[in-house]
């Protein structure tokens, strides 16, 4: 399988909704699974230390949204655009 890189915000965002339920993770992040999964790539410390500029971000996430809510806003996922027409076609 290809490598492929996340943005941190892409994993803020994802830490945020798993964390949405009243501030407390849905789930727990394990470092240590992670780190053997890895194949010895990471240690378990290497990976708690990569994660907690995103889990910084994710809380930051948390309580804009917690603000926004409070003043009696909502929150709503972006549309998708529209398909373009293909082009080229009879």
């Amino acid at each position: 399988m290809a490598e492929k890189s996340f943005a941190a915000d892409t994993i803020a965002l994802l830490l945020a909704a798993l964390m949405k339920k009243e501030g407390k993770p849905a789930i727990a992040i394990d470092f240590k699974t992670m780190s053997s999964l890895s194949g010895g790539k990471f240690t378990a410390t290497a990976l708690e230390h990569q994660f907690r500029g995103p889990k910084a971000r994710a809380r930051q996430i948390l309580d804009e949204a917690n603000a926004i809510q409070a003043a009696g806003g909502q929150l709503s996922p972006v549309p998708s655009p529209a398909k373009s027409k293909k082009r080229g076609g009879t």
